[in-house]
């Protein structure tokens, strides 16, 4: 099953959550918030987050082009 991430993008912040099916209570999720400045070290951070709940794909909300500094310090491993 996929993992997928949730980002609200800002400025100078962003929202990110993590919401999976919890391993060993069937019909119930696991869910877990944070919140990053946009500094390429936070979003390496975030980065490292993901992975720690193998995430493999993230949807984004965001104006303008702040997209563009989450999408090169998180791309989707093959």
């Amino acid at each position: 099953m996929e993992r997928i991430a949730a980002l609200d993008l800002g400025k100078a912040s962003l929202v990110a959550c993590v919401r999976v099916l919890h391993p060993s209570k069937p019909g119930r999720r696991m869910q877990e918030v944070r919140e990053y400045a946009t500094t390429t070290a936070e979003l390496l951070n975030m980065a490292v987050w993901f992975r720690r709940w193998r995430v493999s794909r993230a949807v984004m909300e965001s104006t303008g082009d702040y997209s563009k500094g989450v999408y090169y310090c998180w791309r989707p491993r093959a």
